[in-house]
Order: structure tokens, then C-alpha cells, then sequence
């Protein structure tokens, strides 16, 4: 059996990693970035998470109010420096430096505020979320993360045992770096039987299971062994014609190369021209041969050629001999409507009026096409004006709103100039944007005012859609005071009312709203979700 890139391993399987020169297990429990709205793009690799806890330690070194923040704890600090140094070159080398979201403090998670994405908590190795190991504990925890493939939503026994860990033959239960929003000094655990719980910072010790994201190019050897990837050789060969013209294709072929672990991805072809070191790469792909379009103008061009494998590992270049070049000039289309302009919505028969010429005086061939349908071809008068014509029946025939190119090309048999491009959308009728409102039948009594909001709309809301979210919580007086909370239900944080006064007794109340922007951009609201927190 080969090798196999780690970002192709299943999520579940097992891998192994040399901690103090041991084989220690790791799960993989996720491939690529678990959510882009709140991880950063360094995320996007293999997650790996030991598949035992590899040893007791307490969370913080002091029982201050304030030492639930996991980026200043003592068990961070050991992850990044004591944990990470006792990991082979190999592991070290893979490793990625990421960013990940993380809540500083009990009043930071109930404000729902999170750092995320590139603001996130820089780490290489690190402890789960909540979240990511399927718990989600609403207002009692930050929403600092979101589940990863291996696990299970949820506290059923099926999801519990994902989650239950041994520290060597003995049930344990472990850190996470979600906190207790009740208090200052309290962190969520997982049980020993896979089920959350709280426990103190300072004196309590739990279990640790670190996280790792590697990047995914490593490779894993039939028994799981994690290696560095080992490049492609080089293709043994290049050869281009002797003869080449500027302006008139070249076709260069080279040799197959190997890969030791078989998963070669493509070749990278460069080219020099008049003598110069600077290459710029003409062709990547799978084929053993290219045919390139050689500038005019130049006099000397030279080729070179290397293979890489799906880690992005490259061989060494495989060098062509330098070639004279014998000059051509490609012929010039020219036009009162620039190259690349876009004519906007047409709805009736147009024409476009250009020229063609060639420096050299050669004939010209000039070819008319409406996107991959030829209009014409004929043989240009130097010179002289050509009238390209979009006829009624040839618009009758393209859907409405779909856009389209015109292409002009001309060539003399040698050389031939860069397509000359215009493009165009085919008008269709104004539509009617509708539109979907949910509200509660009557307002819910609260007995007291409501503070705090955490709501989720479920469905899918078109970006282009215009979407609101409100809620009022004295709901029964004559003008509530509705409060906007697109944003936060969007994300499903939490939101606090500004709102402190009511003529009634206090209820609550929501309505969402969206009305659909393009026609083509579908959404519904399949219905909401959330929870409330009235004041004490």
C-alpha cells in the first residue's frame, strides 16, 4: 500500500504522532475550516485531536477572579511551549499556527462577544470548544466555535461516547477552553462519561486532549505514521522545435516524471524570452507537451519545465536549449469601442465597426463569433472597415439576463493577435421582488422585563435579500419599542434590550421579515428558535 495525503484521511481514522519519541494516537476529527465566519483561513487543514488524555493538569495557576480567560491560563502557556517542544521535527514541522474563535471572560459571553476569524487566539496547540465537541449549553457558555465532523450534536449516549476519554485505562474527564458564564473561575469540562460540566480553575485538575490542525499535504504511511511529503523527480527531458517564429505556435514536449508516493498533480512550464532570467509560467497541467503562442518581437526564448504533487512539493527544473526566434508580426485589430467593453443590455439588432491591418502586410483571415458560434470568416481588406452585426433573430434566440461575448480574431497564418472581446446581456423585464413576514400570534408574557435575546432564523436568506429582525419586550404597550436584531440572528448571539420602560405588563415580541432581491436568488424561512433571560 502507498502513502496518503492527511487531508484525504477519513474523519475517524487514526493517526500517529512522536511525542518524547513515543507513537502517541491522534483522531482525525476534521478536514478543512469548520465555519470561514468564524475561524480564520488558517484553519483550513487536518484536525487532529489525541485520542486519549495524555495527562491531569489544572487550569490556571491562580484562583483570582478573571482566570477562566483560556488565552492567559497556565494551560495554554503549557500547550505552546512544554506540550509542543515534546513533539518530533516532523509533528513540529506540520504543525499550522492558526487563529481560533474564544471568549475572554463571563461578561464578554453573555454580551455574545467573541473573538474570531483573524482576530482570534494565535495558538499551535490547543483545547476544544464546546461546541466543536456537538454541546451547545445556549447562554451558560460563548458561541466559540462550531461542531467538527467526527462528533455528534447533542448528550445521547451515541454522542457521549465520541466524547468520553481515558487517561491510560482509567475514565477521565478533560479541559475545554469554553468558560462557565456564571462565574470568574470556572471552565466546562467534559465528564468522564462524555457529558459537560463546570469545574474550578485553580484547584480542580482535569484531563487534556489537545487539538492540532495540520496542513494537509502531509502524508500518512499505511500504518498511520504521519511523514514529510518527498517531491517528484524531475522530467528527464524538454525538446521544442528548431525553428520558431514570433508570433506562430511552438509545441514543446517533455518527459514523465516520478513521484515516491505516486500523487504527482500537474507540470509547470515557464519561458524566458531575448536571453533574460526572469521565466513566467505558460502552461500548468497533467499533458506531456504544450503548444505556446511565442511573442513578437522576440529574438531568443528558452523553456523550462518541473513536476508537482498534491502537497505542492516541485522537482528541480528540467532546462531547454536557448532558441533563436525569427521575428512576425501578429496583425492589429482596432476599434472606436475599446477591447473588453461591456455594450450593457441589448434588446434589438447592433453592429460594432472595426479594422484590421498587419505590420508586415500579410493577408489576414478575421473570424466573427457570438460566444462559441461562428458569425463569419473572410479575408480582411487592410485598412478598411468591417461591420460585425448582431442580427434580431440571433438575440431572439438567447435567454433573457444571460450575458454573452462577441470575439473577434485575425491571423495571417503565422502569427495571430489576442481575441478581441466585447460583451453584452441579452434585456429582459423589470420583475417583482416578493416577500415573507413571520410574527408571533400574540405577544408572551414575561412577568418582568425581558434583558436578554438569543434568537436563530432558520432557512436560507439570499444575500441580496432585504432582511429584518425585531423584538420588543413591552409588547402590550400601545408603541412598542421595537428593537433591530438582524445581525445578532443572523449569527445567533445574544442580544441585550435597550429598552427599560413599559405602560403595560411586560411581554415580548418578535416579526422577521425578508423581502427577495433577484429573482434567480430563491429563500424561504422555515421558522425561529431562541431563548430569553427576564431581570431578577
Amino acid at each position: 500500500m502507498s502513502n496518503t495525503l492527511l487531508k484525504n484521511q477519513a474523519v475517524g481514522s487514526t493517526v500517529w504522532l512522536k511525542r518524547n519519541g513515543t507513537p502517541t494516537s491522534f483522531v482525525v476529527v476534521h478536514q478543512g475550516n469548520p465555519d470561514p465566519a468564524l475561524y480564520d483561513s488558517s484553519c483550513d487543514g487536518s484536525w487532529l485531536m489525541a485520542q486519549q488524555a495524555l495527562t491531569t493538569r489544572s487550569f490556571h495557576t491562580t484562583a483570582a477572579i478573571g482566570s477562566s480567560n483560556y488565552g492567559a491560563s497556565a494551560l495554554h502557556t503549557w500547550l505552546q511551549n512544554e506540550f509542543f517542544t515534546q513533539l518530533d521535527q516532523t509533528a513540529k514541522t506540520l504543525v499550522r499556527r492558526v487563529r481560533i474563535p474564544w471568549c475572554e471572560g463571563p461578561d464578554q459571553c453573555i454580551d455574545g462577544i467573541i473573538h474570531t476569524g483573524s482576530s482570534g487566539l494565535e495558538t499551535t496547540a490547543f483545547l476544544p470548544s464546546l461546541l466543536e465537541l456537538g454541546i451547545d449549553e445556549g447562554m451558560s457558555a460563548p458561541a466559540d466555535g462550531a461542531k467538527l465532523a467526527y462528533f455528534e450534536a447533542g448528550k445521547d449516549a451515541s454522542a457521549c461516547k465520541k466524547r468520553a476519554a481515558l487517561l491510560g485505562s482509567t475514565p477521565v474527564s478533560y479541559w475545554t477552553r469554553s468558560l462557565f458564564s456564571m462565574s470568574d473561575s470556572e471552565m466546562y469540562t467534559i465528564s468522564s462519561d462524555g457529558s459537560s460540566a463546570a469545574q474550578n480553575c485553580s484547584w480542580d485538575k482535569g484531563g487534556v486532549r489537545p487539538l492540532l490542525i495540520l496542513s494537509g499535504s502531509a502524508m500518512v504511511q499505511p500504518d498511520g505514521t504521519l511523514v514529510l511529503d518527498q517531491p517528484p523527480a524531475a522530467p528527464a527531458s524538454i525538446t521544442l522545435p528548431e525553428k520558431l517564429s514570433g508570433g506562430s505556435p511552438a509545441q514543446i514536449q517533455w518527459a514523465a516524471a516520478p513521484d515516491p508516493e505516486g500523487d504527482l498533480k500537474e507540470y509547470q512550464l515557464e519561458r524566458s524570452t531575448n536571453g533574460g532570467s526572469n521565466f513566467q509560467q505558460v502552461y500548468h497541467g497533467t499533458a506531456l507537451q504544450y503548444t505556446d503562442t511565442l511573442p513578437s518581437g522576440c529574438t531568443q526564448v528558452q523553456y523550462r519545465v518541473r513536476a508537482v504533487d498534491q502537497s505542492g512539493a516541485a522537482s528541480s527544473y528540467t532546462v531547454s536549449p536557448q532558441r533563436t526566434v525569427h521575428s512576425n508580426s501578429a496583425p492589429v485589430i482596432a476599434s472606436q469601442t475599446p477591447n473588453g467593453t461591456d455594450l450593457g443590455e441589448k434588446t434589438a439588432a447592433f453592429t460594432l465597426q472595426y479594422t484590421v491591418t498587419d505590420p508586415d502586410d500579410d493577408p489576414v483571415t478575421v473570424e466573427e463569433c457570438l460566444d462559441e458560434t461562428r458569425l463569419r470568416q473572410f479575408q480582411a481588406v487592410l485598412g478598411a472597415a468591417n461591420t460585425l452585426t448582431v442580427t434580431d433573430g440571433q438575440l431572439a434566440a438567447l435567454v433573457k439576463g444571460s450575458t454573452h461575448s462577441l470575439i473577434l480574431t485575425a491571423t495571417d497564418g503565422r502569427a495571430a493577435v489576442p481575441p478581441y472581446r466585447f460583451t453584452f446581456r441579452k434585456g429582459e423585464p423589470p420583475y417583482v421582488p416578493t416577500e415573507a413576514s413571520i410574527q408571533l400570534a400574540a405577544p408572551v408574557d414575561t412577568g418582568k422585563r425581558t434583558q436578554l435575546l438569543r434568537l436563530k432564523v432558520e432557512g436560507n436568506i439570499p444575500a441580496d435579500a432585504q432582511f429584518t429582525v425585531e423584538a420588543a419586550n413591552n409588547a402590550r404597550d400601545p408603541a412598542p419599542a421595537w428593537e433591530t436584531l438582524t445581525e445578532q440572528a443572523r449569527s445567533g448571539q445574544i442580544y441585550r434590550f435597550q429598552n427599560h420602560t413599559a405602560q403595560s405588563p411586560w411581554a415580548l415580541d418578535l416579526r422577521i421579515r425578508a423581502i427577495r432581491g433577484a429573482p434567480e436568488h430563491s429563500g424561504w424561512i422555515s421558522g425561529f428558535q431562541g431563548t430569553y433571560l427576564v431581570e431578577d
